[in-house]
């Protein structure tokens, strides 16, 4: 992983993973993350959770972007690339998460799915691809970067955003209630816990992309 700053400046980052990174399965990743206060206030202070649809007016939350892509390959049928931004939310009144994401590139098909809860941390992952035809939410700016990875797959700096309104959020809860029905279905109890940009390989595959100016937005008065 390397770090520059561009000319704004804006911190621009690479990443480059391969098979020989995996410690251990078939899974390798390297993910920069910005991370929210998930604690309740103590006595006396003030809280500085988020909690994106407690607002009256204009919810909702914005994540956008800058991606080029320089390297995705794969030896076999096998292996894969690919790489997603991902919003966590946290429900306060059962302690599940639900993990919101956009399929940005890859070497497997895009598609749209909500995953088994996972036993160990709560977390259901609810997936859509950036496009025109979004399960959820609306995608502003940028598409799908679909690799063989076996012939050259390139992306010049390209400009992604998408948006989340309050509507979309009781659509997404109301997906990941079917593999955890313990979740609150009133949006207002849904706290930011990380947005987190996800460059992953399976086997043996490697990418090399770079992101800058990742940015998630909150709005709402």
């Amino acid at each position: 992983m390397q770090r520059g700053f561009d000319a704004f400046p804006v911190s621009r980052w690479g990443f480059h993973v391969s098979g020989a990174d995996r410690i251990a399965g078939a899974l390798g990743s390297i993910e920069p993350m910005y991370q929210f206060w998930t604690r309740p206030p103590g006595a006396g202070t003030a809280d500085v959770r988020v909690f994106p649809w407690r607002t009256a007016h204009e919810n909702a939350v914005e994540l956008s972007f800058l991606l080029g892509i320089a390297t995705v390959r794969r030896a076999d049928s096998a292996s894969h690339a690919y790489g997603a931004p991902m919003i966590v939310f946290r429900d306060v009144k059962s302690g599940g998460t639900v993990g919101v994401s956009m399929l940005t590139y890859a070497t497997f098909p895009p598609g749209d799915f909500v995953g088994a809860m996972d036993p160990a941390t709560g977390l259901v992952l609810v997936s859509t691809t950036f496009g025109a035809n979004t399960t959820f939410g609306t995608r502003v700016s940028g598409d799908f970067v679909a690799c063989d990875g076996s012939s050259p797959c390139t992306l010049p700096w390209t400009a992604y955003r998408f948006r989340i309104t309050q509507a979309d959020f009781a659509h997404i809860v109301a997906m990941a209630r079917a593999s955890n029905p313990a979740l609150s279905t009133d949006v207002a109890d849904y706290l930011l816990v990380n947005a987190r940009f996800r460059n992953g390989i399976v086997n043996d595959a490697e990418l090399g992309v770079q992101l800058s100016a990742m940015n998630l937005a909150v709005y709402g008065y």
